[in-house]
């Protein structure tokens, strides 16, 4: 415990002075994690007098853009068409059907693309995930709502606060973990919509996580040996909890090499394999990585050019790839801009 204080001060620290580090670079790490289009990918950073600073500050996104092809383990195999305007959230189920929320639904597919349903909402979600008996748990902006596997609601949990921005939603066998970015706090429910804890939440005194969430997006998840994963992007690194909330361990670095995570705040979201290891997603610069469950960099399941429109956009990644891990270790990635669920294998299984 002692050691997960001493690196989480230290991280804190350095996030400090990658501040300073992000404006040099004027886009490539910029707060609000916007990268720059093509066109401007290699323009000299304009001085405080709004004069050229000259070629020595040149920046150039195009070699970061490109991964060496030895680590390029994955490639694509398939593309499952939503017919959605806007998707926020995918899970799946122990058969591998998807779930993925967008517009004002929930739509089921079964693995091959299938339309297996979809529930109705009132809103537009903004996450989701399964219980056990496959309920359907819906995080919309400020609260969340339960509903049967044929699609009727069962429950509408109150509100979380003036501030709340849901982002994720874990269920365990007794409790309900759901990520607000809103508040920067992880609210831990029981199955019945009561509210237990919040961690990261400040009283007097208290000495537990701090999150820092400068984007909407907080991603968390259940792993093996019921431990609770939690991203904090703004440091740069994934966080692991008992289900009671007590830190057990943390992994990840700022970097702008393969192995770590830049901008202002990655990763955006991350899904636990079958074995236990991690696949995770970053914005920005959109790539989809491997780690071990200790945070070793294994390899690259997809590098930023396979996701040109998140590039060629003014307003980079609008929202962040969501991805999932199938019972036989494929990856999902949901693609909002392009309206579909890519799927990637690794090359040897391919």
């Amino acid at each position: 415990m002692k050691e997960c204080e001493k690196n989480e001060r230290s991280n804190r620290r350095q996030f400090l002075r990658r501040g300073v580090i992000s404006a040099w670079f004027a886009g490539l790490c910029q707060a609000v994690g916007i990268w720059p289009s093509p066109a401007r990918a290699a323009q000299p950073v304009a001085g405080l007098a709004g004069k050229a600073l000259g070629p020595e500050f040149t920046y150039d996104l195009a070699q970061l853009r490109k991964v060496d092809p030895k680590l390029l383990q994955y490639r694509e195999t398939g593309s499952l068409p939503l017919g959605l305007k806007e998707s926020r959230g995918l899970v799946l189920d122990a058969e591998d059907n998807l779930y993925v929320a967008g517009d004002r639904a929930v739509v089921i597919l079964d693995r091959n693309g299938k339309a297996l349903g979809q529930v109705r909402l009132d809103d537009s979600p903004r996450c989701l995930s399964l219980g056990r008996d496959k309920s359907i748990f819906v995080g919309f902006k400020d609260h969340v709502e339960v509903y049967s596997p044929g699609g009727e609601r069962r429950a509408r949990w109150e509100k979380c606060g003036p501030k709340a921005v849901l982002t994720a939603i874990a269920v365990s066998e007794n409790r309900v973990f759901v990520a607000d970015a809103g508040s920067r706090m992880v609210h831990f429910y029981d199955l019945n919509g009561n509210l237990q804890k919040s961690l990261g939440k400040k009283t007097p005194g208290s000495q537990g996580p701090v999150f820092i969430i400068p984007s909407p997006y907080f991603d968390l998840a259940i792993g093996p040996g019921n431990l609770l994963w939690v991203a904090n992007p703004g440091e740069h690194r994934l966080e692991v909890y008992t289900m009671d909330g007590e830190a057990e361990f943390s992994w990840g670095k700022y970097s702008l090499a393969i192995d770590g995570f830049c901008g202002c705040c990655n990763p955006v979201h991350f899904a636990l394999l079958p074995d236990g290891r991690l696949v995770t997603s970053e914005k920005g610069l959109p790539r989809i990585k491997i780690y071990s469950a200790r945070g070793e960099f294994e390899c690259v399941v997809a590098e930023p050019e396979q996701f040109a429109k998140y590039l060629d956009t003014a307003a980079a990644n609008p929202m962040g790839l969501d991805v999932a891990a199938d019972s036989k270790g494929s990856i999902l990635v949901l693609d909002s801009m392009s309206a579909a669920v890519r799927i990637f294998q690794h090359k040897a299984r391919a």
